[in-house]
């Protein structure tokens, strides 16, 4: 089993408190609440899509757009979250499960797109 990719990842699975709701805007939104560095790694959705589906984003969640790029491999996937900056003492939240796999490494094959 690999590394994680950072410090203290937890992939949080529970969402039974969010029905209803956009899961990861649930978990966004409930992360801002308790923690003053919140990062939201978007893959599989554009940003302004994930905003849409937000009421409105608090000020302390940062989203990194990686929607339009194309990451074929797990390096490619480490350096584009590396460039988003300081995660320190945070939370960060990916959303795609294939880049949740490689960052836990779940069995990924690291060089298929």
């Amino acid at each position: 089993m690999q590394e994680p990719l950072f410090e203290g990842v937890t992939l949080i699975e529970d969402g039974a408190e969010c029905s209803g709701q956009s899961l990861i805007g649930c978990f966004v939104k409930k992360a801002a609440a308790r923690f003053t560095n919140v990062v939201v790694a978007l893959f599989d959705n554009s940003k302004e899509s994930f905003e849409q589906r937000l009421s409105s984003l608090p000020t302390s969640v940062t989203v990194l757009d990686f929607y339009k790029e194309s990451l074929p491999s797990f390096a490619d996937y480490e350096a584009a979250l590396s460039r988003g900056g300081s995660l320190q003492k945070g939370v960060l939240f990916i959303e795609s499960l294939t880049a949740l796999q490689w960052v836990h490494g779940g069995g990924v094959d690291r060089t298929c797109s």
